[in-house]
């Protein structure tokens, strides 16, 4: 049987499909981040949906009413319908993270992770950005995360490329050249 990892991908893969055809990538795009608020907001939508005990009826009617009162795009409708009669809404997270991952490659956009010791003002993103951008010959998609860990500095993710400025990283390998333990 099939990994919902790879269901997953291949239902991803139907819907980036059918919103290349229709280039609706937009539309779509607004709908899966309502959606994905709208589930994180209620935990117990994602309860319901996953629960082998609520009827496949029930769980029909519901996505129906959902997307009459979102006014979703008619393809996110029928994504979401179709989902729900093949009792697949519990990979939507997965399906999230990869329609967000297939749409920034389309657009020509690049995620960053970047991690800092403390918060990184606006000033700081946008230089950090650019610099990033024009490195890696496309626009640059930063996520921030603060670990007091790395003490200061910075550790950059793009893609398979791992740039490690903290301090931390520095006082391990002046550590390890002292020999110090």
């Amino acid at each position: 049987m099939a990994s919902d990892i790879s269901i997953a991908a291949r239902y991803t893969k139907a819907l980036f499909q059918a919103a290349s055809a229709k280039n609706e990538f937009e539309s779509i795009a607004v709908d899966m981040e309502h959606l994905q608020k709208l589930i994180k907001a209620t935990p117990l939508l994602l309860d319901t949906i996953n629960n082998k005990l609520v009827s496949r009826s029930y769980i029909e009617k519901s996505i129906a009413e959902i997307v009459e009162r979102t006014q979703y795009n008619k393809l996110t409708q029928n994504f979401l319908r179709g989902l729900a009669k093949a009792r697949r809404l519990n990979i939507l997270p997965a399906i999230f993270t990869n329609f967000n991952k297939l749409l920034s490659l389309k657009r020509g956009e690049l995620p960053a992770k970047i991690t800092s010791a403390r918060e990184v003002s606006r000033a700081q993103v946008a230089r950090l950005s650019k610099v990033l951008s024009t490195s890696f010959n496309c626009k640059i998609v930063p996520e921030f995360k603060v670990d007091p860990r790395i003490i200061g500095g910075l550790i950059v993710n793009v893609g398979s490329y791992e740039l490690d400025a903290s301090l931390r990283t520095q006082l391990n390998k002046l550590k390890k050249t002292l020999r110090i333990d």
